[in-house]
Formats: structure tokens, C-alpha cells, sequence
């Protein structure tokens, strides 16, 4: 046995107990949790002329069923006055806005090429039903 091990062991028994958690500090990624929402509003913001590249998105069945989900949705021409105040917050065109029931912005950018990949954003921002 070396006759430095009794000095290096009293050495690290004394940093264990004068750190203040009693062991070196590791620090750990926080974890991102999105979260879950009961009800969700969803803007579409568009230039209607310009719906032929995306009218299967537009015209899917996938947005009556979103409302079992307790998704509400609209559809906005750009150049419409009740499209104003989603317009600045909405660059994209086409542009899809989720905002919560209380009007805070959950998500904000260009409307998904397709229904489906629109079902799988939505969802993922509901909570379970």
C-alpha cells in the first residue's frame, strides 16, 4: 500500500464534505418538454390566388376532424382586413399560426406541404384524448 493513498483519501473525504451537494457539480441538459394544449385556434393565412399549389392541404378533410380534437380553425386571404393581425406575426405564405385559447402564439411559420404532415404538427400540441 503507498504511503500517499491515507492523504489522498482524507483529501477527497474533505472536498466530498465541504462541497455544497456533498459531490463535484455535474451539470445535465434540462430537458425541452413541449407543451400540451386542450384547445388550439389554427390561422391559415394565404394568398388565394396562389391555392393551387396547396388546395389539397386546404381542402382536406383533415381540418373537420381536428375539431373532435378541439381544434378551431380559419382560413385567411392576406390582402382581407379580418386577416390584419395575424399578418405581421405570419411572414410565411402560405402561413399557418397555432395560437391558444388565450391568444399566445404556440407556433408560427409555413403552412406543411401536406394534410398529413399538418395532422402530425397539430397533434403534437394537444394533450391526449
Amino acid at each position: 500500500m503507498s504511503k500517499y493513498l491515507p492523504s489522498v483519501l482524507l483529501a477527497a473525504a474533505a472536498f466530498l464534505l465541504l462541497s455544497p451537494s456533498g459531490c463535484p457539480s455535474i451539470s445535465l441538459p434540462v430537458p425541452i418538454v413541449q407543451p400540451k394544449y386542450d384547445q388550439i385556434y389554427a390561422v391559415v393565412i394565404e394568398e388565394t390566388q396562389d391555392r393551387d399549389e396547396y388546395s389539397a392541404v386546404i381542402n382536406s378533410p383533415l381540418w373537420d376532424g381536428m375539431k373532435i380534437l378541439g381544434v378551431e380553425h380559419r382560413f385567411y386571404d392576406d390582402d382581407s382586413p379580418e386577416a390584419k393581425p395575424y399578418i405581421e406575426v405570419v411572414v410565411d405564405r402560405p402561413g399557418l399560426l397555432l395560437l391558444t385559447k388565450s391568444g399566445d402564439v404556440i407556433r408560427k411559420g409555413p403552412l406543411p406541404k401536406t394534410a398529413e404532415e399538418v395532422g402530425v404538427l397539430i397533434k403534437g400540441y394537444l394533450n391526449a384524448k
